[in-house]
Parts: structure tokens; C-alpha cells; sequence
């Protein structure tokens, strides 16, 4: 399964947490944003720049903001947006901090982890 499918697949297991996954995503980009300086200095990943991360920011903050009503409402819509292509990065990272938050919600939290945390995934957000 791709990112997009995976996405879609969460988001029609537990619609309850479409708005709540898009919020989160639309909050981190926005801390990237208004936070650039802080993240350049703290910036390690020798794969991906910092410049070329906020770039990602920026595009999925712009996809949010333009399709905020619809991503909402469908889990199609939702994964088409934010998991297609590089926007998965920044999506996966904010839904799995978003579902490691949530107390209870076991199940969603396992659907998360099952999903999206992969073994590479999982050391780049440790690291950043």
C-alpha cells in the first residue's frame, strides 16, 4: 500500500479522527512556519535540507487552508490531499504525534503505528 492508501484506509476506519488528524497537520505546519529560524538551527537530517522541509510545510498549510471544509468530510478527499507524494512526510510525522498523544483510543493508536510507523520513519522523527 502506498501513503495515499494507507491514509484513506485510517481515515474510513475511524472518520471521528479526520478533523482532529487535520488539525494537528495544519498546527504543526504552522509551528515550522512561524518557527523557520528555530528549525534550520536544529536542523540534522543529512537526507532532507531544512529549506526543502518547510517548502513541504508550506504546500500541505496551502492544501489545508484551501481544502480545509472537504478534508473533513471524506476520507478520500483527506488522503488525496495530505498523503499523496511528498506531502506524506509532514502528514505522517503530525498523525503519529497526534495519535501518541491521544490517551485511550487504543485501536486508532495501533491503526497509526500499524500503518504509517516504519522502522526509517520512526528514527527521523526521534531525530528531529
Amino acid at each position: 500500500m502506498n501513503n495515499t492508501e494507507k491514509a484513506k484506509l485510517l481515515a474510513s476506519l475511524f472518520p471521528e479522527h479526520i478533523q482532529p488528524m487535520s488539525e494537528a497537520i495544519s498546527d504543526g505546519c504552522h509551528y515550522l512556519l512561524n518557527n523557520t529560524d528555530i528549525v534550520k538551527e536544529e536542523w540534522d537530517n543529512p537526507i532532507l535540507t531544512a529549506n526543502f522541509w518547510l517548502q513541504v510545510a508550506t504546500d500541505v498549510a496551502g492544501t489545508l487552508k484551501t481544502a480545509h471544509r472537504n478534508i473533513g468530510r471524506s476520507a478520500a478527499v483527506f488522503s488525496d490531499n495530505l498523503f499523496y507524494s511528498f506531502r506524506a512526510l509532514i502528514s505522517i510525522e503530525y498523525v503519529l504525534r497526534y495519535a501518541m498523544a491521544l490517551e485511550g483510543e487504543k485501536k486508532f493508536r495501533l491503526a497509526v503505528q500499524m500503518l504509517f510507523e516504519e522502522e526509517g520513519h520512526n528514527n527521523f522523527i526521534q531525530n528531529n
